[in-house]
């Protein structure tokens, strides 16, 4: 038996594991680079390379600026706690 699981049920799957990630660092009261870029960064990369079949190499650099504008802007600008 074979499962065929489309990109948005994977993407809708890969968000509640990244909140799962950031729940978790939030109860064992990491820093901020323990619990939000890593969940983050990590939720993306898979997004990249497995959902949208980018190059490993430009999942990684656009995960990673995506990573550090998001905490740009909730950290700087806006001045909001992260998990």
């Amino acid at each position: 038996m074979r499962l065929s699981v489309n990109k948005g049920e994977l993407v809708l799957a890969l968000v509640f594991v990244a909140l799962g990630g950031l729940w978790i660092a939030k109860g064992a009261r990491m820093s901020l680079w323990e619990g939000f870029a890593p969940s983050i960064f990590l939720m993306l990369l898979v997004l990249f390379a497995s959902v949208e079949r980018l190059p490993l190499a430009r999942s990684i650099a656009v995960a990673a600026g995506v990573t550090a504008v998001l905490f740009l802007v909730f950290k700087t600008w806006l001045g909001v706690p992260l998990p």
